[in-house]
């Protein structure tokens, strides 16, 4: 059973705490240097710079009252302990739940694993930390804080991390592969993000690009198509496939932003800005450039890549926001990676300000959207 609404019961001073987090976060890791974009306070201590990271971001995700999905989550908890049985989420948040029987303590649970597991994928890569850390906050913190598939994110990138770096080591690697396998039972969509890890081993070049450009408005056109008729229930071929199916046509006709204010416009327009314009860059320094990186830093780049050119085919189509929302969010992550390694290595020069500049202001008019609601 889905939850179709939820009010947000959160007070102002709730809100505000949340508010003052988020500022937190961004405490000793904004650019402080005109050459590589580094923080001199912490980039000699970044061990104790990701514990207090850590600690602000797990504060920040157990107690985030300022998005719906907290209260959501809170109905949700509330009936399985009532009730006894699964509702909405998956059986491993329902056995937690039961187990834990206090939605404070679920949500510990749930968030102390995914920041540790997120942390530790950013000390194992070859990034600047602060860098890194920095991005993280403004592009993908806004949607890790409130969500559960972060478990699965943070448990599939590290996956991949000790996938890619433990050459040489099969315990490693198969480690690796297990973390990967197991985010599905974290989270469902996480299916998709594995289905996305097996494009990041082919190398994007001159010649691919072109041709994925030639074949966009065709797909957009399929992808119209595909939508219709799974909101129509075409793909309903049995009964045993009715509640998939049901579930499905809920999410192709999912509408989110129609009846959006323009207030909320504007921060969608922000957040999309900063996305194209950031892929736009980085697309012509890896492929057009070719750019000396470490593989793991390209594969990342390719997971964002795809990520994003799927979910915008569902950008443009009259429904399907949820689908679309979902398969960007899959690209956050390896965003932020790929932008705190290119940053923290390379000078900054105008394109690379005016992403800064774009993300910062996506990030800062969201928080401050959050308190606008709240009033």
């Amino acid at each position: 059973m889905i939850i179709s609404a939820i009010l947000n019961e959160a007070t102002q001073g709730q809100i505000l705490i949340n508010f003052a987090l988020f500022l937190t976060l961004i405490y000793g890791i904004v650019p402080t240097s005109r050459g590589p974009l580094t923080s001199q306070r912490f980039d000699k201590k970044y061990p104790q710079l990701l514990y207090f990271y850590g600690i602000a971001l797990l504060i920040l995700s157990v107690f985030g009252y300022s998005d719906w999905d907290y209260w959501g989550y809170k109905s949700i908890v509330t009936r399985i302990i009532q009730t006894k049985r699964e509702i909405h989420v998956e059986p491993v948040y329902t056995w937690l739940a039961l187990t834990l029987k206090n939605y404070i303590i679920w949500r510990l649970a749930i968030w102390s694993i995914a920041v540790i597991f997120m942390l530790k994928t950013v000390k194992k890569l070859p990034v600047n930390k602060t860098t890194t850390l920095f991005f993280i906050t403004i592009i993908y913190v806004l949607h890790f804080y409130k969500l559960r598939n972060a478990l699965g994110f943070s448990l599939i990138y590290w996956g991949l991390t000790l996938l890619c770096l433990s050459k040489g080591s099969i315990v490693k690697q198969l480690f690796g592969l297990a973390f990967i396998v197991s985010s599905y039972f974290f989270h469902g969509s996480m299916i998709f993000t594995i289905l996305l890890l097996s494009v990041c081993f082919i190398r994007l070049n001159k010649l691919r690009i072109s041709i994925l450009l030639i074949l966009w408005p065709f797909l957009v056109s399929a992808t119209s198509i595909l939508i219709h008729n799974v909101a129509n229930g075409t793909f309903v071929l049995n009964n045993d496939s009715m509640d998939i199916a049901q579930k499905a046509a809920h999410y192709a006709n999912d509408q989110g932003l129609k009846g959006t204010t323009l207030f909320g416009l504007l921060r969608t327009v922000l957040d999309n800005l900063a996305i194209i314009f950031s892929l736009l860059y980085m697309t012509k320094r890896f492929v057009y450039d070719k750019i000396q990186s470490p593989k793991i830093i390209q594969y990342f780049y390719q997971i964002w890549f795809a990520a994003s050119y799927i979910s915008y085919l569902f950008a443009f189509q009259e429904s399907s926001t949820w689908i679309f929302i979902r398969i960007n969010t899959m690209g956050f992550f390896p965003m932020a990676i790929v932008l705190g390694w290119y940053f923290g290595t390379y000078k900054r020069n105008k394109p690379q300000r005016a992403i800064i500049m774009l993300c910062t202001l996506s990030f800062m008019y969201s928080i401050f959207y959050l308190v606008y609601k709240s009033f």
